[in-house]
């Protein structure tokens, strides 16, 4: 009894799963490990200090189509997000609500 009634969940899990909406990045954004790490990218971004956000090791540019989920969103338009590598690992970014695109 147990064992169908798990299989029965994990069928429901799956289903969800199944038809859950897709996330992609829509082009040149920076992306950080923190929030806070985000907001001084975005600053030196807005300053054109090209030298201050090369010095940020903890960010990246994104390019666009790259395969992410939203996890958390902040009342000033950050979205945390977990973007997946061609291989399947996965890391955990900050970036801007622009970057996330629903694909239908």
């Amino acid at each position: 009894m147990r064992i169908g009634y798990a299989l029965g969940c994990l069928g429901i899990v799956t289903a969800t799963v199944a038809h859950a909406a897709e996330y992609r990045t829509s082009g040149a954004y920076p992306a950080c490990l923190t929030s806070a790490m985000y907001r001084e990218a975005v600053t030196a971004l807005v300053n054109r200090d090209e030298r201050h956000f090369n010095a940020l090791t903890d960010c990246i540019v994104t390019r666009a189509d790259m395969k992410i989920v939203p996890v958390d969103y902040t009342l000033t338009g950050g979205v945390q997000v977990r973007m997946f590598a061609p291989d399947g690992q996965s890391l955990l970014l900050w970036t801007n609500r622009e970057n996330v695109k629903k694909i239908d």
